[in-house]
């Protein structure tokens, strides 16, 4: 029986989700959001492959607004990124609507990215 990665079954131990609770608590929730996608994004090849990729979906769909940042300290961080992760991760703070888009085509793709050796 193959286990959802993403979502594991501890994950839904609880009526009331961590993530549910840190979204209500916080005013600013997003920046736990993004910084999870961001750290998902960043470190895929290095752990979790396109699992990686998934939760990284998980978090940045719940954000609900662009989030405002400087974003020269974006570009600073993603320069040292691939392109395709750099572009998912600068769009996250200039058009959620195309990283949410860019990162789902990722996940979709990511067989022919490792076949590819686009790494």
């Amino acid at each position: 029986m193959n286990e959802d990665k993403v979502n594991p079954k501890h994950y839904n131990k609880y009526e009331y989700q961590p993530v549910d609770f840190i979204e209500d608590i916080f005013e600013d929730s997003c920046s736990f959001l993004v910084g999870n996608a961001i750290k998902y994004i960043a470190r895929h090849e290095d752990k979790g492959g396109v699992v990686d990729l998934q939760k990284a979906m998980f978090f940045i769909s719940r954000v609900e607004s662009t989030p405002l940042v400087d974003i020269k300290l974006v570009m600073k961080f993603t320069e040292q990124l691939k392109r395709r992760e750099a572009t998912i991760i600068e769009n996250i703070f200039i058009s959620l609507g195309k990283a949410k888009e860019g990162l789902q085509k990722f996940i979709n793709n990511y067989d022919k990215y490792l076949e590819d050796g686009t790494k």
